[in-house]
């Protein structure tokens, strides 16, 4: 899977529920992806934002599988990549 070889590798990607919630309703996620054991009142407002927003959603790691994806000691319910655009604008600031 692409998309998740690239969030193992990816300097510019949000964790957490909280910090994908803000990234999607600033509109600067391309791809979410949210654990498959997450509890659906933890991520139920990232999959809404989602929807609204036409951002792939991918479910295919546990919520430890998840963390250790991001580099994280710790499990995580979400986590998004950040668009391109997103990116050239924060490598700037670097």
């Amino acid at each position: 899977m692409k998309a998740l070889i690239e969030l193992r590798k990816s300097k510019f990607r949000v964790v957490g529920t909280g910090e994908v919630v803000k990234v999607l309703k600033a509109g600067n996620a391309s791809h979410v992806f949210v654990a498959t054991d997450a509890e659906m009142s933890v991520v139920e407002q990232v999959l809404k934002l989602c929807q609204e927003n036409d951002v792939s959603v991918i479910q295919a790691l546990s919520m430890k599988e998840l963390g250790a994806a991001c580099g994280i000691q710790v499990e995580a319910a979400s986590a998004a990549l950040l668009k391109e655009a997103r990116k050239r604008t924060k490598r700037k600031r670097d």
